[in-house]
């Protein structure tokens, strides 16, 4: 069956880095495909951690049920809208627009466009 909602988007962009802008801007856009973020040279998008303190494989994205959610994949966490509880290892949220995911070092906004 064809839908329109095969164009479906998420766009995560870092917004603070160890606690200031980044020097160089970040963003990564993922499809219904979903993708992985981590340090490793073979995530879809790769965050450099040199302290090593973000996994190789640190989150999953994924499209299921008409939105996007991220899977956390990592032995460090992922915080969500600035949670002091990581999400933990292999649990799930829905990504909303305008939520924050904290990964390392890394402050990351997500944008999701708005229905027309």
């Amino acid at each position: 069956m064809y839908s329109d909602s095969n164009s479906a988007t998420i766009t995560l962009t870092v917004s603070l880095k160890a606690g200031s802008a980044p020097a160089q801007p970040m963003s990564a856009t993922f499809d219904q495909q979903g993708g992985s973020i981590g340090r490793r040279d073979e995530n879809d998008w790769v965050l450099p951690d040199p302290e090593r303190f973000i996994s190789g494989r640190h989150a999953l994205i994924f499209y299921s049920e008409n939105a996007f959610h991220l899977t956390d994949t990592s032995s460090n966490g992922v915080f969500i809208n600035r949670s002091a509880t990581a999400l933990g290892k292999d649990n799930v949220i829905k990504l909303e627009d305008g939520d924050t995911i904290g990964i390392g070092d890394y402050e990351i906004s997500v944008s999701l466009p708005q229905p027309e």
